[in-house]
């Protein structure tokens, strides 16, 4: 099995088919779906996948909330580069950063990580087909697009803020689980 390795001191991705102690791993085939997440999971999902579904519809359906209209979704659990630009993003707020101090990072690793296939490929928008149809949440987008991974970061820091130091702690410490053998 390959490994997301990320180096929490200098904000940098790799790729490795044994886990390392100095860094934080994520797997690159996760547990199955329905699953509990860890700590950085349960903060991408929570205030990041689901704050921008809810800001797209708002925009999407304006008058929604005046008709009494309340959408409930429920969204698919974060995917491993996802989870791996979240902490770095993670990493880059514990550490006093600025957004235009991690996205140098954040792009770095994008590049790294759809060069092994494991990211979408960052795709201009000049080159994209206007006729594109998507389904569901555009992951995507977090890849290609600067200011979904500034809303990403926003989000995180949000969430940042809110935690006490006890908490924050968990979420440097998450284990993310993988695939069991079986296959799940």
């Amino acid at each position: 099995m390959q490994y997301i390795l990320l180096d929490k001191h200098t904000l940098t991705v790799g790729i490795g088919n044994r886990p390392s102690k100095n860094t934080f791993v994520v797997p690159t085939e996760v547990r199955a779906l329905f699953r509990e997440l860890s700590p950085i999971e349960d903060a991408i999902y929570y205030d990041v996948l689901y704050a921008a579904r809810y800001a797209e519809d708002r925009k999407r359906y304006p008058d929604d909330e005046k008709k009494g209209i309340c959408r409930a979704y429920k969204l698919i659990e974060p995917t491993p580069w996802l989870i791996a630009i979240g902490y770095l993003m993670w990493q880059g707020i514990v550490q006093g950063l600025t957004w235009d101090m991690v996205k140098l990072s954040v792009r770095q690793a994008i590049d790294e990580l759809s060069s092994h296939n494991l990211a979408p490929n960052p795709i201009s928008k000049k080159t994209r087909k206007s006729g594109e149809t998507s389904i569901g949440f555009a992951w995507s987008q977090y890849a290609t697009n600067g200011s979904k991974q500034r809303e990403m970061f926003l989000g995180l820091k949000s969430r940042y803020e809110r935690l006490s130091e006890s908490e924050r702690q968990q979420v440097d410490m998450s284990v993310i689980e993988p695939k069991n053998r079986k296959g799940e």
